[in-house]
């Protein structure tokens, strides 16, 4: 016979209930999910040719580059160059129409210039005005000319750097270029949206070449911009916060000396 008591209906009912409780508690968490959607926007390079003329032209569009371009031809690399007294050749520069321009991007991202009736000592320089209408700024890497499956990068005019170029693959060379305009260091940075556009001067010189007379001659030269990677200029009104200086030797707290104070005694009322 055993000796087991039953449990009572009243103990059984109760663990029942706590069970179904801890049950409720484990699965009636309540859940939120909250998102976070992420863009990216990618900015945009791009410059066209705003403008383009010569120092031989005959039309003075900027006295401070070719303020004596009045008929007589240049003897020298501009701006202002030396002349000579006789007016034998010209040379005029113009921005591509959009049948003529070479990149298919938006604006115009070709110039063209002409010699006519070039002659050995001849020299033209054609000014040529830049706009970055992109969104980044672009730094003017190199002025190149790609030539018979190699590139040549132009030198400095304001150094006598002259780049000696044969046109023709005879071995010997027909002309030589400079570029006028760049830092003499470091490279030309150009901000989206300025107000004054990037000049640059590229100078052609005809040399002695007997073969070459009555021969006519074609080139491209290359302006290679790339993003600019040097930081910008402060922007205008921003002020640089000064470092705090820290005192070389510590400063011992002055001590104020004060008065004792007396302590007050209140009155007791006994009862």
């Amino acid at each position: 016979m055993s000796t087991r008591k039953p449990i009572p209906v009243a103990a059984l009912f109760m663990s029942l209930v706590v069970a179904l409780a801890a049950v409720g508690v484990g699965y009636g968490l309540w859940s939120k999910t909250l998102f976070i959607q992420g863009s990216v926007s990618a900015g945009d390079l791009n410059a066209v040719f705003l403008n383009a003329f010569t120092d031989d032209d005959g039309v003075v569009v900027n006295a401070e580059k070719e303020g004596q371009d009045s008929g007589p031809d240049p003897m020298a690399p501009g701006p202002n160059p030396a002349r000579i007294p006789d007016n034998l050749a010209s040379c005029t520069a113009a921005v591509a129409t959009a049948e003529q321009d070479l990149d298919a991007e938006v604006g115009i991202q070709t110039a063209i210039l002409n010699i006519a009736q070039g002659y050995p000592s001849y020299w033209c320089t054609g000014w040529f005005e830049l706009s970055n209408t992109g969104t980044v700024p672009v730094s003017l890497e190199a002025v190149q000319i790609p030539l018979l499956g190699s590139t040549a990068s132009i030198g400095r005019c304001e150094a006598a750097e002259f780049t000696s170029v044969d046109l023709n693959g005879d071995g010997a060379a027909d002309i030589e270029v400079c570029s006028i305009g760049l830092p003499a260091e470091g490279k030309a940075q150009i901000e989206p949206g300025a107000l004054a556009p990037f000049q640059l001067g590229v100078a052609t010189h005809l040399l002695q070449v007997d073969a070459n007379q009555g021969a006519s001659f074609a080139y491209t030269v290359h302006l290679l911009l790339q993003q600019s990677t040097e930081p910008g200029p402060v922007p205008t009104g921003t002020v640089e916060p000064e470092p705090t200086p820290v005192p070389t030797e510590p400063v011992e707290p002055t001590a104020i000396p004060t008065e004792p104070v007396e302590p007050t005694v209140e009155p007791t009322l006994e009862v």
